[in-house]
């Protein structure tokens, strides 16, 4: 009887480590689906030719280069999670107070 216990504490291990395989599978298909932007020098929505100082200025965190009309996130239904990200970004900023250990408190002018 406790062994079929183990195996079932077992199997549902197993089967963690499958859905997370399953994610990453799922994931590395997601970005080989992703479409490729041939033509850097051009905006990936609207095709628009862009000189070079363009071409820096719209280049988005999801890898495509955009024009300034298509430049902003919400304007090109980008794929990159930019909240995620900057909620990362202030969670690692924030100061964390470190507690003070002991509550004995000792006197200034005395010499001990």
């Amino acid at each position: 009887m406790a062994d079929a216990n183990l195996d079932n504490s077992h199997l549902s291990s197993s089967s963690l480590f499958d859905l997370d395989q399953q994610q990453q599978d799922h994931q590395q298909q997601l970005q080989q689906q992703q479409q490729q932007q041939k033509n850097k020098k051009r905006c990936f929505e609207c095709r628009c030719k862009l000189d070079l100082a363009l071409q820096a200025i719209g280049k988005c965190k999801c890898d495509y280069i955009f024009c300034p009309l298509h430049r902003l996130p919400e304007q090109h239904n980008c794929t990159f999670d930019h909240k995620e990200v900057s909620r990362e970004e202030a969670r690692l900023k924030m100061v964390v107070f470190k507690k003070h250990v002991g509550t004995a408190l000792k006197r200034l002018d005395s010499d001990t």
